[in-house]
């Protein structure tokens, strides 16, 4: 018995150590990634708005924005907004990121994370860059990635919608 004893508290003392070992290994990671998420994110949103220099997120809870929707950010100097937004094309979960600036056209489109087969939503977003919600059905979808690029397009389309809301419908 006394060697049962023994052999559980050797258990619970490496165990405790282990998680004392990760929880300091996790206390000074999370500032890192944390810092290395907002780079990234800073690089997307400079990507899809060039002339941009900072953004804020909007906290969109009392919005009424299309579904697809996940996050927008509004640039600090009044230069447009930046809306991110998940849809399913042949795949599920197509991040896509999206620039209009104040004039409702937009300056930039990338999708960030797909699970799509053909991968032509890597450059599609180019397509729609100076479109606006006027002339968005102008840019034609790929043969052979029909579900993907309507996906993206109509993306697109809900990020014109979401700007028009986001800046009070002024356009």
């Amino acid at each position: 018995m006394k060697k049962y004893i023994k052999n559980l508290f050797v258990f619970v003392c490496i165990c405790t150590v282990i998680t004392l070992l990760l929880a300091t290994t996790n206390y000074f990671t999370v500032p890192i990634i944390e810092q290395n998420q907002i780079a990234s994110t800073n690089k997307s949103l400079k990507e899809v708005m060039p002339k941009g220099e900072n953004f804020e997120k909007i906290d969109t809870s009392n919005l009424t924005l299309p579904s697809s929707i996940s996050e927008a950010y509004k640039e600090t100097d009044g230069k447009g907004y930046v809306v991110k937004m998940v849809t399913s094309g042949y795949g599920n979960n197509m991040i896509i990121m999206c620039g209009v600036d104040t004039e409702g056209i937009v300056t930039g489109a990338v999708c960030l994370s797909s699970n799509e087969t053909l991968s032509k939503e890597k450059t599609y977003g180019k397509n729609f860059i100076s479109k606006n919600a006027q002339n968005i059905d102008e840019v034609d979808t790929i043969a052979g990635a029909t579900k993907t690029t309507k996906a993206y397009k109509n993306a697109v389309k809900d990020a014109l919608k979401a700007v028009k809301e986001l800046s009070g419908g002024e356009r």
